[in-house]
């Protein structure tokens, strides 16, 4: 008689084994489908992704083109204006390239006493001050 009970409860027991193994073979089934539909999504939207990147990629790509071409043009137009410039300044007869300052004649070294005196007998305001800083300020 035990035994019958025994096999009873294997029995009964194997049962709810075989439910719960088919339960989770569903559930399984069902996470299955639902990876697929994420995966489907997912490469979904990464081709989007891919598609609005190549768009934005080929606009950028257009604007360094189109930079590109302005900056050409510019050094072109630089190129073109220092040599109209050369041409100008050959026309007026100056012998020195433009980039080139002449040396500063040297000044013959005056006291300050005689310096006042020539800034006090300009009667002009824009070149009393010019005389001011570029003579005597320097010597203060």
């Amino acid at each position: 008689m035990k035994t019958i009970l025994d096999i009873i409860k294997a029995n009964t027991e194997i049962n709810r084994l075989n439910a719960e193994a088919e339960e989770r073979g569903i559930q399984i089934d069902e996470l299955k489908q639902a990876i697929e539909q994420i995966k489907s999504a997912h490469s979904v939207e990464v081709e989007k992704l891919k598609a609005d990147h190549k768009t934005v990629l080929e606009a950028a790509n257009g604007k360094i083109a189109l930079l590109e071409e302005a900056n050409q043009l510019l050094e072109e137009q630089r190129t073109s204006a220092s040599e109209q410039a050369a041409d100008i300044v050959a026309k007026q007869g100056v012998e020195l390239p433009v980039e080139q300052a002449p040396e500063p004649e040297a000044k013959e070294d005056k006291d300050l006493d005689e310096l006042w005196a020539e800034y006090n007998a300009m009667s002009d305001q824009k070149e009393r001050r010019a005389f001011y800083i570029e003579n005597i300020k320097p010597q203060l």
